[in-house]
């Protein structure tokens, strides 16, 4: 529904299902307690993502990988990987599909879907992380445009 004085168009949306697709965490690992004193994160975090949509069903799907990696080493930390089922009524709609790879949305609600799956992420890390040093720091904030510019992103239908 339009919105008359705004030219902004109502969406509904909810989060339908989390899919638990991967998890691993390196228990033995120890968070250099200075670096996270100063601010600093003692290893590197990559997040990346897939989409897909079913357009019969209303149903748009987020697949979020993060992972922790050390700086020195590159060795891996920490990977976790869900699949985020959003409803959004009237999807059809709001898609336009441009080719098999791609597509552009009618109205952009990426960023809230995003922000919703790592936000959840978040917490899905923090508790599976349990009494590691890794429960501390999950998870930082992150910038939305600077993750969407720089995180390795692809379009699956």
């Amino acid at each position: 529904m339009k919105n008359k004085n705004s030219g902004f168009k109502e969406i509904s949306i909810s989060l339908n299902k989390i899919q638990d697709c991967k998890f691993y965490c390196n228990l033995d690992f120890k968070c250099n307690r200075e670096a996270l004193e100063e601010g600093k994160l003692p290893y590197k975090i990559l997040v990346k993502w897939n989409f897909s949509y079913n357009l019969e069903e209303d149903l748009f799907n987020i697949d979020l990988s993060v992972g922790y990696e050390e700086f020195d080493t590159q060795a891996l930390i920490l990977e976790a990987e869900n699949r985020f089922v959003f409803h959004v009524k009237d999807l059809r709609s709001l898609v336009k599909i441009q080719n098999e790879n791609s597509f552009s949305l009618e109205v952009d609600f990426l960023p809230t879907l995003i922000n919703i799956a790592i936000g959840t992420m978040r917490g899905i890390i923090y508790s599976r992380t349990g009494s590691s040093s890794l429960s501390e720091f999950p998870l930082p904030m992150m910038s939305m445009n600077e993750l969407i510019n720089n995180a390795q992103s692809q379009v699956i239908k």
